[in-house]
């Protein structure tokens, strides 16, 4: 998810109850860096070998004036 607020990606994550795993941060490194963040984290992930071949992926970013993007792809 975009990270702006790691209390909305808790809230978001409680709301439909899945492990912390599933909803990786990097807040803590970068910010929140805008529309970059989902590539950022994207990149990580995959640095770190925490994606694997045919996994599903789901993306969220948001911005100024409640503009919003998304994505569902196969690793």
């Amino acid at each position: 998810l975009h990270q702006a607020n790691i209390r909305i990606i808790n809230a978001i994550r409680n709301y439909l109850q899945q492990p912390t795993e599933k909803f990786p941060v990097n807040i803590e490194d970068h910010g929140n860096s805008s529309s970059a963040c989902c590539p950022i984290l994207l990149d990580e992930c995959n640095r770190k070998g925490l994606l694997k071949d045919g996994e599903t992926i789901a993306m969220s970013a948001f911005g100024a004036g409640f503009v919003s993007g998304a994505v569902v792809f196969k690793w």
